[in-house]
């Protein structure tokens, strides 16, 4: 169609598991099924936590639903928190 423009593709990268691309649905649910699982039945020794300095939690200030919205209108809702839009600490 002569009205549609070539559009450049962005550059992309993908999730490998066991030096292959995860290409379909099945292999990303593999990759992050086995490596989400790997460690299910291993034992873990806890006692390590006990070594942890243990700070205070942070404290948030209240918001209401209307700030948070207002806040975050003026961001495109297919976009990601980073460095180019909205960042955590605004």
């Amino acid at each position: 169609m002569n009205w549609v423009k070539k559009r450049k593709l962005l550059a992309t990268e993908a999730i490998e598991y066991n030096n292959r691309p995860c290409l379909t649905s099945n292999s990303l649910w593999d990759a992050l099924h086995n490596t989400s699982n790997m460690v299910l039945y291993r034992q873990v020794d806890i006692s390590i936590l006990n070594e942890i300095d243990h700070k205070l939690g942070q404290i948030w200030m209240p918001f209401s639903r209307y700030k948070f919205e207002s806040a975050i209108h003026k961001y495109s809702d297919n976009s990601a928190p980073g460095p180019d839009k909205m960042s955590w600490r605004h």
